[in-house]
């Protein structure tokens, strides 16, 4: 009877001390739920990120600063200026503050709304001219390495749901970040047999493994690499035992 050894892909949750200097602006699932994100789209590019929340949702300030302006123009609708922090498509006369406050993160500042160039209600967050990404200012993600997917490709097959391993795999993880090179990545797999090969450490400091993100690297757009690694647990001199086996991934 053949061996089986199913391996579950795990992403990796990394503990990430708070470099975030901003609040979210508005409440709700950042920024997996984000309508449109920065950079380019179908009709040019896009300035900042947009929420799509209900008409009249508070929107709070995301950075301390003093209000520069509170206006109107027919592509932004009725917004606010916070410091270099630009609040568009907001309700007319739904203003918390006026023109010369100083505010702190986290004090509402007016209701969204659906005015201007806009097509249904939504926040459209923007730092000064637009020419870097609003989503490294919060805390999600300040520059750090996000594992977007993993996969198993080889002799896999799928057994009751689950991957199951008939033979040499490769394993590979899609890592996604703001920042231009990454500093280490690591594989490891629990539990872990005698002689896999795991943990598995690319160790990249000081020398850092700049990622191919192009041009778009100037616009702090996420960059993309991905590592693989091959591996048989079924070989002749270190067979795994039969089992289920988790594999998860580090990125820093």
């Amino acid at each position: 009877m053949a061996r089986r050894i199913t391996v579950l892909l795990f992403l990796a949750l990394i503990t990430v001390v708070n470099l975030a200097i901003a609040d979210w602006p508005v409440s709700g699932n950042w920024p997996e739920r984000l309508s449109s994100d920065y950079g380019p789209r179908a009709i040019g590019w896009h300035k900042g990120i947009d929420f799509p929340v209900a008409l009249g949702s508070t929107v709070v300030a995301a950075r301390d600063g003093e209000v520069k302006e509170i206006g109107f123009s027919d592509i932004n609708g009725f917004y606010i200026k916070i410091g270099t922090d630009f609040y568009l498509h907001l309700t007319q006369n739904s203003y918390y503050v006026e023109k010369g406050d100083y505010v702190e993160a986290g004090d509402a500042i007016a209701l969204s709304g659906t005015s201007g160039r806009s097509t249904g209600p939504h926040l459209h967050f923007q730092i000064g001219s637009g020419v870097e990404n609003p989503l490294r200012i919060f805390t999600y993600s300040p520059g750090t390495p996000s594992i977007k997917s993993t996969e198993l490709k080889g002799r896999v097959m799928k057994l009751n749901g689950k991957d199951c391993v008939l033979g040499e795999v490769n394993f590979i993880a899609y890592i996604e970040t703001i920042k231009k090179d990454l500093n280490y990545v690591k594989f490891e797999v629990s539990p872990n047999p005698t002689g896999s090969g795991f943990p598995l450490e690319y160790d990249y400091e000081g020398t850092k493994r700049e990622l191919d993100c192009k041009s778009t690297c100037d616009y702090n757009i996420p960059a993309q690499d991905y590592f693989y690694h091959s591996f048989n647990p079924l070989s002749s001199g270190n067979p795994w035992p039969e089992g289920e086996y988790k594999i998860t991934v580090t990125a820093i």
